[in-house]
């Protein structure tokens, strides 16, 4: 066993481990920034107050079905503008 492995504190991460994950949460706010007013909803009591769908069918008056098409259209166009901001990365690296 070497020195770095006895000296390798697993409860921190590495600097570059750090930035990426910032970089990614960065790319995920902004995606959520342009979502439409009820995916914008719908995304922060889903994922940032942690409530049921159910639970969210009750807040703005739509139905649970509703809500599920409103979450699962914003995962989707959350997904294409991640996707695209690391594409771009790609070409400017």
């Amino acid at each position: 066993m070497g020195a770095n492995e006895i000296l390798k504190d697993n409860k921190t991460t590495e600097p570059l481990d750090t930035l990426e994950l910032l970089e990614e949460q960065e790319v995920l706010e902004r995606a959520v920034m342009y979502l439409r007013p009820q995916e914008k909803l719908v995304i922060t009591l889903y994922y940032y107050e942690d409530m049921l769908l159910r639970e969210i069918a009750d807040v703005p008056i739509l139905t649970e079905s509703r809500i599920s098409q409103i979450h699962h259209g914003a995962l989707l166009s959350i997904r294409a503008k991640v996707n695209k901001s690391n594409e771009a990365q790609e070409v400017q690296s």
